[in-house]
């Protein structure tokens, strides 16, 4: 969440934002070229989002009854909704990214300026927005561990079996 985080503060959001204020000018993003970017990333986000919201409403209340493999169950639809366009787009974004980069000086100026923050991490947007494709077999793997770990009597079994091959 966040690098996700980081991608929405620091690039989506704020250009966005002066695309609408400069709507204009182009030398920055005009709303095209932001929804060839951004236009898969936001289902993303949102997803994720609400997964460690429920992460974290579990692990305050931590018991036994609790059942991790749930969570990715109850959002499986919506993973499996929001992850193919954005995998099967990446391409195509990371080309708009270097084609607008190339073109327009003031928007590579912007990415010159937000990746050299720490947020960032010395990685290029592109890199940061390959990181959801990165995360999703860690998931697996993670889920593989907890389940490892978890008797089959507890009430988590079932759902983390079923979680991991979902």
């Amino acid at each position: 969440i966040g690098i996700l985080e980081t991608i929405m503060n620091l690039f989506k959001n704020p250009l966005e934002k002066m695309a609408e204020e400069m709507s204009d000018q182009t030398d920055l993003l005009n709303k095209s070229e932001l929804k060839s970017i951004f236009g898969n990333f936001y289902p993303i986000y949102e997803i994720h989002k609400k997964m460690l919201t429920k992460l974290q409403q579990i692990n305050s209340n931590w018991n036994e009854e609790c059942t991790i493999g749930e969570i990715i169950l109850e959002n499986r639809d919506r993973l499996l909704k929001a992850y193919p366009p954005y995998i099967n787009f990446f391409e195509q974004m990371k080309a708009s990214v270097i084609q607008c980069a190339q073109n327009k000086p003031r928007f590579q100026a912007f990415l010159k300026i937000n990746q050299s923050k720490p947020e960032c991490g010395r990685q290029t947007l592109q890199e940061l927005m390959i990181r959801p494709v990165q995360r999703l077999p860690s998931i697996s793997l993670l889920l593989g561990d907890i389940l490892k770990h978890t008797p089959k009597s507890n009430p988590d079994h079932a759902s983390l079996v079923e979680a991991l091959t979902s």
